[in-house]
């Protein structure tokens, strides 16, 4: 994708040389990933999506919402970041993720519906999404060396950091991310920012440390529980597809099934150059949202809440140790200030709430974010 300067960006989209500018480090949350009503957890209709067969612009059920929310169409899509050269380790790595940023922003991210371009959007500032699905708190720094190139080292007027679902997802509730990693990756990279970003003449530079969402009510709500979606094939509820139950009937043979009943994940062979495509898509969707977060969704197997307690544990420590940081941060330098927003945390979903996926926020759950975020600006910080 075609990376603008921040300068570029001003005058393409707003002509408004006073609009001020938004940065947002995080993970999939805010890139809008999932979002859109179009993409399932199915084989055949993510094959649509990724042969332009299924078309991701804006369905007139979203046109609608949003028009109710006070935000018409088309809206300006924000400025997704690339990588950084400062992130270059190894020539293959970089192929390989550059090749997944590519791939996640044409077809699995909808940067439109993402929080921060809805509340940029609501306050009519302009918006650098640095953040990137899979990402988790450690990768914050890189995220800001894609905020300093897309804004040429200028400081901004506002930068969110907002990790919120990866670092609680692990193999293993061992494996989660401590209190102590995230504060210390939150921390380096501001600290990063206020060292490298050239302060603006005359104007501060304001560092938002957003709480985590809940996101133990996606095991446990019983209406997103109930939430009925299309995943392999067939209809299921949401509780059915984390719970990684399912008969994943992926191939086109739906009467591939093994000895013990399990579906298999083989891709028969096909005509017209599809078995390529299809044989990714099946490796993608086996896992489930299970796969995606064994730590949170493995309450399904035994329905104690006690195997959500290293995820609720490590929650509050991340939101106790930003407490901290906002006020330690704040002595570093008099051109930044550092505060805590905390009204993502007390956030609740509905089924309407989350994407098809199960796992992500639809447009209308990332409004609830924006609309949060947009209230406590006004309501503790006069902005």
């Amino acid at each position: 994708m075609l990376k603008l300067s921040l300068l570029s960006f001003l005058a393409l989209f707003t002509g408004n040389a006073a609009a001020e500018t938004i940065a947002v480090v995080g993970d999939s949350i805010s890139t809008g990933g999932a979002s859109h009503s179009a993409l399932f957890f199915d084989i055949d209709r993510m094959e649509n999506v990724f042969t332009g067969k299924a078309s991701l612009s804006i369905d007139q059920a979203t046109l609608d919402f949003l028009g109710k929310e006070g935000l018409q169409a088309p809206m300006p899509p924000p400025v997704r970041l690339g990588l950084s050269p400062r992130e270059f380790t190894h020539p293959l790595t970089w192929i390989f993720n550059s090749f997944v940023a590519s791939m996640s922003t044409q077809y699995l991210d909808m940067e439109e519906f993402s929080w921060g371009n809805l509340l940029g959007r609501m306050r009519n500032d302009t918006i650098l999404i640095a953040a990137r699905d899979g990402e988790k708190s450690f990768q914050a720094r890189q995220q800001v060396d894609r905020i300093l190139d897309g804004a040429k080292d200028q400081s901004l007027d506002h930068v969110f950091v907002f990790f919120t679902g990866n670092d609680i997802c692990a193999s293993h509730p061992t494996y989660i991310t401590s209190r102590e990693e995230y504060v210390s990756n939150i921390n380096k990279a501001v600290r990063y920012l206020m060292k490298n970003a050239k302060p603006k003449a005359g104007a501060l530079t304001h560092v938002w440390l957003m709480d985590p969402l809940g996101v133990s009510q996606l095991a446990t709500s019983p209406a997103i529980q109930n939430k009925k979606i299309i995943a392999y094939g067939r209809e299921h509820t949401c509780k059915e597809l984390q719970s990684d139950q399912l008969d994943k009937v992926m191939a086109i043979q739906p009467e591939a099934v093994d000895v013990k009943g399990q579906a298999e994940l083989t891709v028969p062979e096909t005509k017209g150059g599809r078995l390529g495509l299809r044989a990714i898509l099946a490796q993608i969707f086996q896992g489930g949202p299970y796969g995606l977060c064994p730590s949170l969704f493995n309450y399904h197997k035994t329905g104690s809440l006690e195997d959500l307690t290293p995820v609720s544990n490590a929650l509050a420590g991340y939101r106790e140790g930003l407490t901290e940081l906002a006020k330690n941060l704040n002595d570093v330098s008099p051109l930044y200030r550092v505060h805590q927003l905390n009204a993502p945390s007390s956030l609740m979903f509905e089924a309407e709430d989350i994407g098809n996926d199960c796992f992500h926020l639809s447009v209308r759950g990332q409004m609830k974010i924006a609309k949060a975020v947009k209230a406590e600006l006004k309501e503790k910080f006069s902005l």
